[in-house]
């Protein structure tokens, strides 16, 4: 936009605006609110928003009113901004202009007059700001459409790769050529035995795992349960002990002699209790710990049986797959021909891949940046 387009019938509103405001909120004789040579300054600013597509004003209004555009003026006025600067940015979008032209004013209470140049850099750097904030989203489509353009790039290549390979293989591929079929059945046949041996092994393992570890849980229940009773016998020695010992201090001599032995049994039968649980105890926590081994073991087990069962039906499968291509040698032509197409197609795919890299770069070329022209 050159300069020719100022817009002049709207300066003299601007003005009237700047100099009506400060009159309507403060009397000229009133005392300033902060300390001598405050005053409140208006400083009004044009701006036309230039964009591949509308932005609405409320986009406008909204980034004005955010904190880091009223920390643009004060970090530009430095010590003119007043103590208190009671800082207001408004403003509107200017009808019967083109769409996107602005008027906003910066208020603000500063010590003196601001200088032009001052001025100047607070409205540069707003509409910058103003510029930056509205780019975000569009900067955001256009980094996404360079990650799908660098996805598309990728999975074109990739499929470059896989057609020459389908080429290289249908180029390679026998017509009817029964011997090559036959070594895939024999190699087959060799993978299904390997497959079915391990499978048959595994599944011979898994039951004696399950009896040895029902054999197990059960003993280390019933140990557990003795560990159990041992320190409900061990905590009521203790708590007999005490009741016992708490009575030695108001009983007679013989009664004390009396009590004394009593606590004397029952302090051996505590040790015993102990000694017994320090010999149970463990032998507990190595059950468990046995159980908890062995049952991992028949959880890889299990896996390996889960894993071998569907691969020796796949296996059965190819096996009888590739014996009635034995039986139907004269289709091999047919299947050739279903590689060739199968090839094509992924040809295909590479050339729709590689077509929407070019679109979605054409796009990108010709995405205009947001632009905010300040007006003067």
């Amino acid at each position: 936009m050159t300069a020719t387009p100022l817009r002049i019938p709207f300066l003299p509103l601007l003005t009237a605006l700047s100099l009506a405001l400060p009159v309507a909120t403060q009397e000229p004789n009133d005392p300033p609110p902060d300390r001598a040579g405050t005053i409140e300054s208006n400083m009004p600013f044009t701006f036309r928003v230039h964009a591949p597509s509308e932005i609405s004003s409320e986009r406008v209004r909204l980034h004005f009113e955010r904190r880091a555009a009223k920390s643009i003026v004060l970090r530009t006025l430095g010590s003119l901004a007043a103590d208190d600067p009671n800082l207001v940015l408004e403003g509107e979008m200017l009808e019967g202009e083109e769409f996107g032209t602005y008027s906003y004013r910066v208020l603000v209470h500063t010590d003196g007059e601001v200088p032009a140049e001052i001025e100047t850099a607070i409205n540069s750097e707003l509409v910058d700001s103003l510029a930056e904030s509205l780019s975000a989203p569009m900067n955001e489509a256009k980094s996404r459409d360079e990650k799908r353009i660098a996805e598309l790039e990728r999975k074109a290549q990739e499929l470059e790769l896989e057609y020459i390979e389908l080429r290289r293989r249908t180029a390679a591929m026998p017509r009817a050529s029964v011997d090559s079929l036959h070594e895939s059945i024999v190699d087959m046949e060799r993978q299904r035995l390997q497959v079915e041996l391990d499978l048959r092994t595994e599944q011979a393992v898994q039951q004696p795992l399950r009896d040895q570890i029902e054999n197990l849980r059960t003993r280390a229940e019933e140990l557990d349960m003795r560990v159990k009773d041992e320190h409900s016998r061990r905590n009521e020695l203790n708590q007999r002990i005490a009741a016992l010992d708490h009575r030695i201090p108001n009983a007679t001599e013989e009664q004390s002699l009396k009590l004394r032995t009593e606590i004397a049994d029952l302090s051996e039968a505590l040790r015993a209790t102990e000694s017994k649980l320090e010999r149970i105890e463990p032998e507990s926590l190595r059950l468990t710990a046995q159980v908890a081994e062995l049952a991992d073991e028949l959880q890889k087990a299990t896996t390996t049986v889960q894993r071998l069962t569907p691969r020796l039906a796949l296996l059965d499968e190819m096996i009888l797959a590739y014996q009635k291509r034995v039986a139907a040698a004269e289709a091999a032509e047919a299947d050739r021909d279903l590689a060739m197409a199968r090839a094509e197609s992924v040809h295909l795919r590479m050339a729709n891949a590689r077509s929407t890299v070019d679109e979605l770069r054409g796009k990108l070329d010709a995405m205009e940046p947001v632009r905010v022209e300040l007006w003067k």
